[in-house]
């Protein structure tokens, strides 16, 4: 297998991974710097090699800028469409969470009971 199929493989085992290869955000040489060493040890890729402060830092700022800025979007996307598929009809979800669209006239009201007088309450 080449490497290049190895790292699609490997980021497509997930609904994210999927996503970053499909949007075209992520490049190549992005996702394989996100791979775990051992991975890529295991597989014959290159090594994401540090040594000295400054080198680790400079990782860590790239680590950030890749998952930070260009995977923001996607990740967005994805929670909203897990929770609009997946969340939006189940029961257990259901009873706790209340989804209101203010574009549609819904109004965010708390409803409440005051624990010193024992009355309900509501506020806006």
């Amino acid at each position: 297998m080449k490497n290049k199929e190895f790292i699609y493989e490997y980021w497509s085992r997930t609904e994210l991974g999927k996503k970053m290869i499909v949007s075209n955000n992520v490049s190549e040489s992005d996702l394989l710097f996100l791979m775990p060493n051992n991975v890529k040890r295991m597989h014959g890729l290159p090594l994401t090699r540090i040594s000295g402060k400054k080198k680790r830092k400079q990782k860590e700022q790239r680590r950030r800028f890749i998952l930070s800025f260009r995977l923001f979007d996607i990740i967005e996307e994805t929670i909203e469409e897990i929770i609009c598929s997946k969340w939006s009809n189940n029961e257990f979800f259901e009873q706790f969470v209340d989804i209101k669209n203010v574009n549609i006239g819904d109004k965010n009201m708390w409803l409440g009971v005051d624990l010193a007088n024992g009355k309900d309450f509501s506020a806006t």
